[in-house]
């Protein structure tokens, strides 16, 4: 599946949907999102995902500094499942709000690359 049409399905779900590299470099950005988050994919495409949503998860850690995304890596580099966990972020409105986020890891065979997916929705 190209990225394009990952991120055209990823339009359908309900749930907040958006992708990052292995970087943290947001790629993707769906509807569900800016309504849940109040930021554009505009705005959100291309920031990295610590610095755009101010992601922490729950041991205050900055989602790609380690914690629940260093387990999502170890898992997704060993072939298992990625595990669920909760990831507090900053809305548009200033507002932080706890986020279910599950993960489905993407590897694209054409370039080689891996996006992590996150659906997630509002547990607050």
């Amino acid at each position: 599946m190209l990225e394009s049409e990952l991120f055209a399905l990823l339009e359908q779900t309900a749930d907040a949907a958006y992708t990052v590299t292995d970087c943290g470099e947001i790629r993707s950005w769906n509807r569900a999102a800016e309504q849940l988050l109040g930021y554009t994919a505009a705005e959100m495409v291309g920031r990295h995902v610590d610095e755009a949503l101010e992601a922490r998860d729950a041991l205050n850690t900055p989602v790609l500094a380690g914690g629940a995304e260093s387990r999502i890596r170890k898992c997704s580099d060993s072939g298992c499942a990625p595990p669920n966990f909760d990831l507090q972020v900053c809305t548009r409105s200033g507002a932080r709000i706890w986020l279910s986020v599950s993960t489905i890891v993407h590897h694209d065979r054409r370039t080689g690359r891996r996006l992590f997916v996150r659906l997630a929705h509002d547990i607050d």
